[in-house]
């Protein structure tokens, strides 16, 4: 009977992707599907590109236990927290009744984003997603924003018709039973009314370490944990060891002792002298005393590997974390630039993150009509410079390049177009966000301004007016010398 049953599993295992088959090419318009509806089915453990909803939650509590209790992964979230952050996130906008509102919900009393704004950074990095909830109050339209726990998050459901958008957001039920609320992912939506352009939704989801397709993000800390919790466990097992390290045992010899003579010398002798102690002994008893061999070379080299490992991992040179003597400046601002471009990289995200959240309470105060619809929304997140450049070399750098670029002017070799592009690309270095073109306007604009002020020309010798009739001349139409007393023309 058993064999039966196994003969009956295997049939059933073959036989169902053939009759799957012989069902689509009878109606090819049903392509390999089954159920008209199979595509809005989805599988138990997720996308294939996500974790399964328990190693989701696993990942996310591991990374939030090392934060705290790891220094690695405690040091590396907050130096790159700080480094994306620096001294604080501005926003400019073009318009002052623009910067108000901006004003308005930057320093709002209850959310706090001009002080919340660093953490919220590093609650991204530590779980690998950050989700805040738009409300808005109907009569003074005023938004402020809610932040939505991790923990609450059962989904994230991408537009059936564009994985590029996130389309709704499923929340786990109040009191783990029932059917969780949705609620549709805030997007910029200018397909019904371009001229017009409206914000539809009222929740944000901003995922990182993530590809196109999976529904949400992953920890910084998901790849090198292992690493950054072995290195940590490395170095509690030395601590543990060090006493041994440090420790010996006295070995004597007993030359040509028997077992009985051994044993009776070990009852009378075997306590280790004190120090200072004087044991006086013949050629046939030899004192060594006897370090045990560990390894600890073998382990140092082990516990670089490793902690390379995790720092690579987070993106960190070694010279970040407690190596600061194995590099010098020239050695260190190379092994630093990678990492500066993943801080680079990380800062864009973020200032895309505020701009969303700060242009939706912008558009929804246009449409409670507390800033008119013509107005000139355009703003700016500003996030400082992550790196500490060189300033004196760039300043060298741009000395000699002026030099190259006029020469190569005055030889049109090159355009005065193209050598400003050059020029403005070094100045870039030092933290100056200059472009071209912006630059030729505004060369022009005070062009045009010192033209306007300059004073009217005035002919020479006319600086007094012409010369009294009765003046005397000296017979040569010219004034005599010592000159005349001159009159105002005004």
């Amino acid at each position: 009977m058993a064999d039966k049953g196994i003969i009956a599993r295997v049939i059933e295992w073959v036989a169902t992707p053939l009759i799957e088959s012989r069902i689509a090419e009878a109606n090819p318009a049903a392509g390999t599907m089954i159920d008209p509806d199979e595509d809005l089915f989805r599988r138990l453990s997720g996308s294939r590109r996500d974790l399964n909803p328990i190693m989701q939650e696993r990942a996310q509590s591991i990374a939030l236990y090392l934060w705290r209790q790891n220094p690695m992964a405690h040091r590396l979230t907050e130096m790159v927290a700080d480094f994306v952050v620096g001294d604080g996130i501005t926003v400019k906008a073009v318009d002052e009744n623009v910067q108000a509102v901006l004003d308005e919900i930057w320093h709002d009393p209850a959310m706090h984003l001009d002080q919340a704004h660093r953490d919220l950074v590093r609650d991204q990095s530590i779980y690998g997603e950050l989700c805040l909830r738009a409300f808005v109050n109907e009569t003074s339209g005023r938004t402020r924003f809610g932040l939505v726990l991790s923990e609450r998050i059962d989904d994230i459901l991408p537009d059936p018709d564009n994985a590029f958008l996130d389309g709704t957001l499923v929340l786990k039920p109040k009191g783990g039973s029932g059917e969780g609320e949705r609620v549709e992912i805030a997007r910029y939506d200018d397909e019904a009314d371009p001229s017009s352009p409206r914000w539809r939704g009222e929740a944000f989801y901003f995922g990182i370490n993530r590809v196109h397709g999976q529904h949400r993000g992953t920890p910084d800390l998901l790849a090198p944990a292992d690493y950054v919790d072995g290195y940590d466990q490395l170095l509690f097992n030395a601590l543990e060891r060090s006493g041994l390290i440090n420790a010996f045992v006295w070995d004597v010899t007993l030359t040509g002792s028997t077992k009985t003579d051994v044993q009776k010398w070990v009852s009378e002798h075997g306590d280790a002298p004190p120090p200072g102690a004087v044991r006086a002994h013949n050629e046939k008893e030899v004192w060594q005393a006897v370090n045990p061999g560990l390894g600890n070379a073998d382990m140092m080299a082990l516990g670089r590997a490793t902690k390379n490992m995790a720092l690579g991992g987070l993106g960190a040179p070694e010279a970040w974390f407690a190596e600061g003597d194995s590099a010098n400046r020239a050695t260190l601002a190379e092994q630093s630039d990678p990492t500066y471009r993943m801080i680079t990289r990380r800062q864009a995200d973020t200032a895309a993150m505020f701009h969303c959240l700060l242009d939706f309470a912008l558009g929804k105060a246009i449409e409670r009509g507390r800033l008119p619809a013509a107005i000139d929304r355009t703003f700016s997140v500003n996030l400082p410079e992550p790196s500490m450049k060189d300033t004196g070399k760039i300043t060298t750098a741009l000395v000699q390049l002026t030099q190259a670029l006029a020469a190569a002017k005055d030889a049109e070799w090159i355009s005065a177009r193209s050598a400003r592009a050059m020029f403005l690309m070094l100045a870039g270095q030092i933290g100056m966000d200059l472009k071209p073109e912006d630059e030729e306007a505004q060369i022009e604009t005070e062009a045009e301004a010192a033209e306007a002020e300059e004073p009217e020309a005035v002919v020479p010798g006319e600086e007094y007016g012409p010369l009294p009739p009765q003046m005397p001349t000296n017979g040569t139409g010219q004034a005599p010398v010592g000159g005349y007393q001159a009159t105002s023309r005004g």
